[in-house]
C-alpha cells in the first residue's frame, strides 16, 4: 500500500457565497450572507452553518469547504490511498485525513488527534467505502 501526501486548500468562502447566491436563486432556498447589497458590496463575515451543510453535501474532498482554524488557513490534508482488498483489484482514492480520523474514532479505533494516520486505518477507511 502506498500513499501519496498532499494538502490543498479547500473552497473559499467567496466560493460557497456564489454556490449559495446561485442556489437562492434557482432552487429557492434562502441561504443568509450571500448575495449583496444595494451598492455592490459582498457581505463578510461568517457564513450560515446550513450553507456550510449544503454545499460539502453537493462537494465532496477536496472541493469542501471547512473554516479556518485560529491562526490556520482552511487547508485540509488531502492523501491519495490506494488498498489492496484480500481479492480483487487495487482501489485508489483520495481522502480527507480528519474524515478518516473521524471514522476510525467511529470504528472504535485508537487514533490521536493529530500526527501521521496509520496506513493500516487509511487502508481500512478506503476499502470500507466511506
Amino acid at each position: 500500500m502506498a500513499a501519496r501526501q498532499s494538502v490543498r486548500k479547500t473552497a473559499s468562502a467567496s466560493t460557497v457565497r456564489a454556490w449559495g447566491a446561485e442556489q437562492n436563486r434557482t432552487a429557492g432556498t434562502s441561504f443568509r450572507n450571500v448575495e449583496a447589497d444595494a451598492e455592490g458590496r459582498l457581505p463578510h463575515g461568517r457564513l450560515d452553518p446550513a450553507l456550510v451543510k449544503a454545499y460539502n453535501a453537493k462537494h465532496k474532498g477536496a472541493q469542501r469547504y471547512a473554516e479556518p482554524k485560529q491562526g490556520g488557513n482552511g487547508a485540509l490534508k488531502v492523501v491519495q490511498v490506494t488498498a489492496k482488498p484480500e481479492k480483487g483489484r487495487a482501489v485508489q482514492r483520495t481522502i480527507v485525513e480528519s474524515e478518516a480520523r473521524a471514522w476510525a474514532r467511529e470504528k472504535g479505533l485508537t487514533v490521536g488527534a493529530k500526527g501521521r494516520l496509520p496506513q493500516t486505518i487509511r487502508a481500512a477507511y478506503v476499502l470500507s467505502g466511506s
